[in-house]
């Protein structure tokens, strides 16, 4: 890829990023209702979006390579649009060890378990669910085939986002969602193993210590284990997850989180990001610096010049989800189909990203509407069921249900 068209990307995407907000204000306008409580600090609502969107420029740019360029799929060349992808994923991952450190200072048991889980099912699958189901759809009607007895075992690896083997006869099956699922399985791992066994140790750590020892003692070790590659690729990501509890800490003390909400700060974080983008491929190892302080900034109520605190920021974080899920599938059909491409009018695909993202957006926001919510909400129903609570025998600190 020349500079030149690298250059015409990354101002294409600028104007996207553009489109995305204005079309994000207008349903804001017309009455889209967002949640009158942030799920962490305010600042990391309004982040979520864009994480998500540079997850799909990232991916824009490998269609372009692979169906385009003839480069194939591969993570691209240029490191700052490979980090697009890499580092949206690391602060997601980051983003989960922040909202959950709440419930490892709480302790193992003073939780209830079941409830929780309940509601991250309601949150998470319904929508997986409904991808899934997509991307069959365009499976099949791409290779005039149906699913059989023998898809029966790759849908539930798909559903349970452990892994994306072929389906339907397609070999290459994972690509039309652009392989999205892999990292809801490390969401899957921090929720039954990290979780727990954190909180479990912070029911007996806490009484000795300070807490904020706990996720430093536990990030040095994942990155010790990362870096000798003892276990594979898992470890890889555990740091990310340590330094959102570490966050956490930082943003509860107003003695440091005064200090790193200031504009100052804002614009120095911003540019260590963007040096740490164009220096490395990956958001971990070295990276982590980069990424990490950046994270912590935004977790300690930094909204980086108020551009994180606008309705439009914050729709495009409440619909984020369905953004990473369906933006594959809508690249995929474009790329695939030449009479919806571009190059059926002649011009270069790059000029199809605004309109894309536009259409990616959209969907996001009726995903949101219609299966998000819906489910989110009876996910609370259920969780919420007294007599669930008192089969459990779960009781808080003052013996109360």
């Amino acid at each position: 890829m020349s500079t030149s068209y690298a250059i015409i990307i990354v101002l294409l995407s600028v104007l996207a990023l553009c489109a995305a907000i204005s079309v994000a204000k207008l349903f804001v306008l017309i009455g889209f209702e967002l949640p009158k409580r942030p799920r962490g600090a305010s600042s990391l609502d309004g982040l979520r979006g864009f994480l998500a969107l540079a997850v799909v420029f990232h991916h824009f740019v490998i269609w372009l390579n692979s169906y385009h360029l003839n480069i194939g799929w591969r993570p691209p060349a240029i490191h700052f649009f490979n980090q697009l992808g890499s580092t949206g994923v690391a602060i997601f991952f980051m983003i989960t060890g922040y909202l959950f450190y709440p419930v490892i200072l709480k302790g193992f048991f003073e939780t209830a378990w079941l409830p929780l889980y309940l509601k991250r099912f309601f949150r998470i699958i319904p929508l997986v669910a409904l991808s899934l189901i997509v991307v069959c759809l365009v499976i099949g009607y791409e290779r005039s085939t149906t699913l059989s007895r023998n898809d029966l075992v790759p849908l539930s690896h798909w559903l349970a986002a452990w892994s994306q083997p072929p389906l339907m006869g397609y070999q290459d099956s994972g690509r039309v969602n652009a392989y999205v699922f892999w990292s809801l399985k490390y969401e899957w791992i921090f929720y039954f193993s990290i979780l727990p066994v954190c909180a479990l140790m912070m029911s007996f750590w806490s009484v000795r210590y300070p807490t904020w020892i706990l996720p430093g003692a536990l990030l040095l070790v994942s990155l010790s284990l990362s870096a000798f590659s003892f276990s594979g690729i898992a470890f890889r990501f555990f740091p990310l997850f340590f330094i959102g509890m570490i966050a956490h800490e930082c943003s509860i003390r107003p003695s440091i989180a005064d200090k790193l909400a200031s504009s100052r700060v804002a614009f120095g974080s911003l540019l260590l990001l963007l040096t740490g983008m164009f220096l490395f491929p990956y958001a971990e190892g070295t990276a982590l610096i980069f990424t990490g302080q950046f994270f912590i900034i935004v977790a300690c109520g930094n909204n980086l010049f108020g551009a994180l605190s606008t309705s439009s920021s914050r729709l495009l974080g409440e619909i984020s989800f369905g953004i990473y899920l369906f933006h594959g599938i809508v690249f995929y059909i474009f790329m695939k189909n030449k009479n919806l491409s571009f190059n059926y009018l002649d011009l270069d695909p790059v000029f199809s990203l605004i309109p894309l993202i536009v259409l990616v957006v959209v969907i996001g926001i009726l995903a949101n509407m219609f299966v998000e919510k819906v489910f989110i909400q009876w996910g609370r129903a259920v969780s919420d069921l007294r007599p669930l609570k008192i089969s459990l025998g779960f009781r808080d600190k003052n013996g109360q249900l």
